[in-house]
């Protein structure tokens, strides 16, 4: 898997949540709480950086101990386990898809600016980054 990626399970983004949520820069995140795992992650779509679509199955959790200590910052990583799938996206579709996603959020110039950096993106990674 290519990262980043971006959910496309997840048709309506909550603008009142991080959009990190539905982009993920790498497998890694940095909470173990099982609510947000189960609401955001397990059994998820998630297309690449090549336009590959994989499901999120699993995560691997640190020790417990650590977990105790998940109130410090980039302490308690969680690993995500993803299975590809046969599925693909195009370019198109994924530009489309954040689009749709983006829209939905509040307005402000960082919206415009977001919107306007994916409709001129030549690449998976620009689009779904924003950047």
């Amino acid at each position: 898997m290519k990262f980043p990626a971006a959910n496309v399970s997840i048709s309506n983004w909550n603008k009142n949540e991080d959009y990190l949520l539905y982009v993920l820069e790498n497998e890694i995140i940095y909470n173990p709480d099982n609510e947000l795992y189960q609401k955001y992650f397990l059994n998820n779509l998630f297309v690449d950086s090549n336009g590959d679509i994989y499901k999120l199955i699993d995560r691997k959790l640190p020790s417990k101990i650590i977990q105790l200590f998940s109130f410090i910052p980039n302490l308690c990583k969680v690993e995500f386990i993803f299975n590809k799938t046969e599925e693909k996206m195009t370019l198109e579709q994924v530009r489309q898809h954040m689009l749709n996603q983006i829209e939905q959020l509040a307005d402000d110039q960082n919206k415009v600016d977001w919107l306007n950096t994916i409709k001129n993106a030549t690449t998976f990674k620009e689009v779904i980054l924003g950047k």
